[in-house]
C-alpha cells in the first residue's frame, strides 16, 4: 500500500491541486489553515479525499479561536491571517477544524503507526491549556513502541521527520 503523507498545507490549495503524487490512502498531519488564501477550499478538498486528518496548532486556533502557539518570527502574521481564515469558513468547517483528532494510532499492512502534527512532547504546547495532559500521554505512546515496526511521523514546523524501525528481513539481512 503506498500512503502519501502531507502537511503544512496552511490555505494553499493551488499547491494542494498540484500534489502529482498519488497513493492507495492520503495522510495529513494539520494546519490546513492560516496563512493561504484559500482555507475553505483545502478543508472541503480534505473532507472528500483525505483518509487522516490530524489537528495542527493553526487548525487548533482558527476552530477554537485561540492562541496560534506559533513562533515571534510569525505571531503577527498568523493572528492577522487567523482573522481571513476565520472569515473564509463557515460554521461547520470550524467543527470540522475542532474535532479532528490531536493524535492517531492506525495500523496497515501489519505495521503501526502513530500520527500527530508537533513534536510529540511538545503537542500540549501548541493546543489550549485544557490539552495540558495530552503532551504527557502522546510523549508516553510514542516512546512505548516497543515492536520493531513501529513507525513514528512527526511535523517539525517544516520538515517531516519519520522514526521508522523496520524488522531485521525488510532490510535484507540474512536470516
Amino acid at each position: 500500500m503506498k500512503i502519501v503523507i502531507i502537511s503544512d498545507l496552511h490555505g494553499n490549495y493551488d499547491a494542494l491541486s498540484s500534489l502529482r503524487e498519488t497513493g492507495d490512502e492520503l495522510w495529513v498531519l494539520g494546519d490546513l489553515v492560516n496563512y493561504g488564501p484559500q482555507p475553505q477550499e483545502v478543508v472541503e478538498y480534505m473532507r472528500r479525499h483525505a483518509n487522516l486528518v490530524m489537528r495542527g496548532n493553526h487548525d487548533n486556533a482558527v476552530g477554537f479561536q485561540a492562541d496560534p502557539r506559533c513562533t515571534p518570527r510569525y505571531r503577527e502574521m498568523a493572528l492577522t491571517t487567523m482573522q481571513y481564515s476565520s472569515a473564509r469558513l463557515d460554521s461547520s468547517d470550524k467543527e470540522y477544524l475542532r474535532r479532528l483528532p490531536l493524535t492517531v494510532t492506525v495500523q496497515c499492512d501489519g505495521r503501526n503507526f502513530f500520527l500527530c502534527h508537533a513534536v510529540p512532547s511538545e503537542a500540549g504546547a501548541i493546543l489550549s491549556k485544557h490539552f495540558s495532559q495530552t503532551k504527557l500521554a502522546i510523549h508516553d505512546r510514542l516512546h512505548a513502541c516497543e515492536s520493531k515496526d513501529d513507525l513514528a511521523c512527526r511535523n517539525i514546523s517544516r520538515a517531516l521527520r519519520a522514526l521508522i524501525r523496520q524488522p531485521e528481513h525488510s532490510r535484507g539481512d540474512a536470516a
